[in-house]
């Protein structure tokens, strides 16, 4: 009797185990989907991949780890979309400095809303070695030694 308890256990912790695993790649498939999307500039299939992960996150957003990284991305995401659709105003918080209302830590989201701000927004001193550094690895990959005739 006893084994036969243990051994649903194992079955039901193992079954709850392969449900986020499958819950965990589907929300991954849809983030794929909306890389794709943007690479593509399919903007309108892009929102809806983003929309699909969010809603297909369900208990998966528990695992430490991958349910707040996923939130991160889809809010980036989001912000990307509205910025390549010229939607400044509904991308841009209120306020002199728009940067500092992003959450720390997000530094694609603010990467995007600086970029968005208006010209006389500032950017917060706490924001810019984030943003710089999140620039700087996007960007390091394109340096290349300056050609010089010999």
């Amino acid at each position: 009797m006893r084994a036969a308890i243990g051994l649903a256990l194992v079955a039901a912790v193992l079954s709850g185990v392969a449900y986020m695993a499958g819950r965990m790649a589907t929300v991954e498939r849809h983030l794929a989907d909306t890389r794709e999307a943007l690479a593509t500039q399919d903007y309108p299939q892009a929102a809806g991949s983003v929309d699909a992960a969010t809603a297909s996150l369900g208990w998966a957003r528990y695992v430490p780890g991958f349910g707040t990284r996923v939130q991160r991305e889809a809010r980036a995401y989001n912000a990307a979309i509205l910025y390549w659709e010229r939607e400044y105003d509904t991308l841009v918080p209120d306020g002199q400095d728009p940067v500092s209302a992003i959450e720390e830590g997000n530094a694609d989201l603010q990467l995007v809303v600086a970029n968005a701000a208006p010209p006389g927004c500032e950017v917060s001193a706490t924001a810019t070695p984030l943003i710089g550094a999140s620039a700087l690895v996007r960007v390091r990959p394109l340096m290349v030694k300056p050609w010089r005739a010999s």
